[in-house]
């Protein structure tokens, strides 16, 4: 959560003051969750929530991020570091004995189709933490793909105009 708070400070006024108690607590050799640091959190959370408050340009490129996890997947469309909308989901119980890669491209699908009405007939960048995606996924692969369902995903992405790229886990943190 400290990660992702980070990751927003700049749009955050005070944010160093208004999250010292979580950091007080990271600090600590015994974790202790308290009164004091949940008030913290959500305070954070509303203010974090608060920046997401940006109007888009139509005009200038957006940005998308994606990624899995053992039980969700997340995307957020970003424009100049701002925020602008985010999505995510549980994974059902057959996803989730999917392969990695399934996982982070069904990520990529679900994520472009839930911005759909920010993203169709414009250019923007995509990001993913699957190096293996970045190069199916580009508009000239490199290779043909045998997997059944990827192909039908790579297909379902063809109307729209992204350049995509790989981004490290540890870089790829707003998603």
């Amino acid at each position: 959560f400290l990660g992702m708070a980070n990751y927003y400070s700049r749009f955050v006024p005070n944010f160093a003051d208004k999250i010292s108690v979580l950091h007080d607590i990271k600090s600590l050799k015994m974790f202790t969750w308290n009164e004091k640091a949940q008030k913290c959190f959500e305070n954070v959370k509303t203010d974090i929530l608060g920046s997401f408050l940006f109007v888009p340009d139509f005009n200038r490129e957006f940005v998308v991020e994606t990624d899995a996890s053992g039980t969700a997947i997340a995307g957020i469309i970003t424009q100049d570091g701002r925020p602008v909308a985010v999505t995510s989901r549980r994974l059902s119980e057959a996803e989730r004995k999917w392969a990695a890669v399934e996982l982070e491209a069904l990520a990529i699908v679900y994520s472009v189709s839930k911005f759909r009405y920010f993203l169709l007939g414009r250019r923007f960048a995509l990001y993913t933490d699957q190096k293996a995606l970045s190069f199916l996924f580009s508009s000239s692969p490199k290779s043909a793909c045998k997997n059944n369902k990827l192909i039908r995903w790579r297909n379902e992405l063809s109307e729209y105009q992204f350049r995509i790229a790989y981004k490290p886990g540890k870089d790829n943190v707003a998603a």
